[in-house]
């Protein structure tokens, strides 16, 4: 099936001309939100945590929970059925999906994560269940490609970004390739920042011919 391209207009021309823009190999940043219900549910999980204060996986001035499989049996299932309508139905991949690991993070004041990716994993979320504002840090995505020709854009958009920054609210969920390079910016906030983390793999059959493996 052929999807049509994005429509984009040179406005530098004196005569407006219509590009066709395909954004293939594109590393898709997906966002929904989920019920209220779920986020009081996390929210009591959270902080019933044991915690890691200042870890490799942490940050500076942060925590993550020592258990790295913090959903129970329900809200695994909820969040492995939201990610499959997105793999299935918007990305269109023949599997379902399986939660693999789960961790709450909190960010303190001054607080933030260097740059990472999540190693054995396909797909990772973020998912913000606590209240908000504005100076909360950031999700800060970084462009995996090499910076052959860094320039500066006068119109900033997903086609030329070399960053990408996601706002935390309450009830966003996030969910990216585990290979893309993000981080948490710091934290100008006096509020602790909290969140939780989850991995996920496909289910089943993957691959081809000599690299087939059921996961």
């Amino acid at each position: 099936m052929n999807y049509p391209p994005l429509v984009a207009y040179d406005l530098i021309s004196d005569d407006v001309r219509e590009w066709q823009v395909t954004p293939v190999f594109s590393s898709p940043i997906s966002m929904i939100e989920i019920e209220d219900d779920i986020c009081s549910k996390l929210k009591k999980l959270c902080h019933e945590s044991v915690w890691q204060d200042d870890s490799v996986d942490s940050g500076d001035n942060g925590a993550v929970s020592e258990n790295h499989y913090v959903l129970n049996d329900e809200l695994k299932k909820y969040f492995e059925t939201s990610c499959s309508s997105l793999v299935r139905g918007v990305l269109g991949y023949d599997t379902d999906v399986q939660l693999t690991t789960s961790w709450f993070t909190k960010t303190n004041e001054d607080g933030s994560c260097v740059e990472h990716v999540h190693c054995n994993s396909w797909y990772s979320g973020v998912v913000y269940f606590d209240e908000y504002d504005d100076n909360s840090s950031c999700l800060q995505f970084v462009s995996n490609s090499s910076n052959i020709c860094p320039m500066e854009t006068f119109q900033y958009n997903f086609l030329n970004a070399r960053t990408w920054n996601v706002y935390p609210t309450t009830g966003l969920l996030v969910l990216f390739p585990s290979d893309l390079r993000h981080r948490v910016v710091k934290n100008k906030n006096t509020k602790t920042r909290y969140s939780m983390a989850f991995n996920i793999m496909p289910k089943g059959v993957t691959g081809y011919k000599d690299s087939v493996f059921v996961y």
